[in-house]
């Protein structure tokens, strides 16, 4: 993906902006999909969770919550992901873009691989899990002595 948006970026700066500004549009829509995952993480905790997050450092509390939920989370975005992201029309776009790149590699001689809807939308999905993970343990190791007592 950072190899294709350095080269959507030479092609058409503005369209590399737009898939910005909609990945972070289409995040906000998932904040209600990821409350009642992560709860229910939190919920489901065991007595070697607690002792492990006990036990570890800061951060370890939020890979735990990542170990438990990381796939349940990019299952339940992706769908709503893909959706914002062709009402947008930036996968539309950005396959356009792309399918010229292929053609234009192909007749170059070198192989182009172009992009899909469930591609971009798989990637933007994880981006958000992950950055959403960052933010998660950037808030425990801030806040671990007021929680642990550490």
């Amino acid at each position: 993906m950072k190899k294709m948006n350095s080269v959507l970026g030479k092609i058409s700066p503005d369209l590399v902006k737009k898939e910005k500004e909609y990945i972070a549009e289409t995040a906000s829509f998932t904040a209600t999909i990821a409350e009642p995952i992560l709860v229910d993480a939190v919920n489901s905790l065991t007595s070697d969770d607690v002792s492990r997050i006990m036990q570890g450092e800061a951060g370890t509390a939020t890979q735990i919550l990542r170990e438990k939920t990381y796939n349940k989370l990019v299952s339940a975005f992706t769908p709503k992901v893909d959706e914002k992201l062709n009402e947008f029309g930036i996968v539309r776009a950005i396959n356009n873009v792309t399918s010229a790149n292929s053609m234009l590699g192909s007749l170059l001689g070198n192989e182009g691989s172009g992009t899909t809807s469930n591609s971009l939308s798989q990637y933007a999905t994880e981006q958000m899990v992950t950055g959403l993970f960052y933010i998660i343990q950037d808030y425990e190791k801030e806040n671990s002595q007021q929680f642990l007592g550490k």
